[in-house]
């Protein structure tokens, strides 16, 4: 799909986990255009990509979180570059209000171990609204959650670009 747009596949990838960067690595050993690196979002310097895309993070975000992750993506999105993110929907049939809500943080739920955010298809466009959405899929897929329980959920994963 990339490279139909004209895009070389290079890249960086990026990850708190240490072990996640390890596995990254290890399955990408042939494709020595991606650098991968144990690094937080939000110390991400000033540079710009073409392609940003987020993936099973967005929905662990707070509201304020969420702001500043908005607020990046607007700094580092080079123009017409695509932003592609994949979340957790509010239809989530599975997990939604499972914990305790979020005061003042609408379809969001703490429980002991985690918090979880669930967007609803009008909170995404209001929320990037700076940017064209290209295109939304709804769809379950199948993922790996807690130490490889497999589990369905109900994810959003938009395509969307600059104008």
């Amino acid at each position: 799909f990339w490279k139909k747009l004209g895009y070389r596949p290079c890249g960086r990838g990026i990850d708190i986990s240490q072990e996640n960067i390890k596995k990254a690595k290890e399955i990408n050993l042939k494709n020595q255009n991606v650098t991968f690196e144990c690094l937080d979002w939000k110390d991400l310097d000033e540079t710009s990509y073409d392609i940003i895309y987020s993936s099973g993070v967005y929905h662990f975000f707070n509201l304020k979180e969420r702001n500043k992750f908005i607020s990046k993506i607007k700094k580092i999105l080079k123009p017409k570059g695509y932003f592609i993110l994949n979340t957790l929907s509010s239809r989530d049939k599975q997990y939604y209000e499972k914990g305790v809500p979020v005061k003042m943080d609408p379809n969001s739920f703490e429980t002991e171990k985690y918090f979880l955010h669930f967007s609803s298809e009008e909170e995404l466009r209001k929320s990037f609204s700076f940017l064209k959405i290209y295109k939304i899929f709804k769809y379950f897929v199948k993922v790996l959650v807690f130490q490889s329980r497999k589990s369905f959920v109900y994810i959003f994963k938009l395509l969307i670009f600059t104008i």
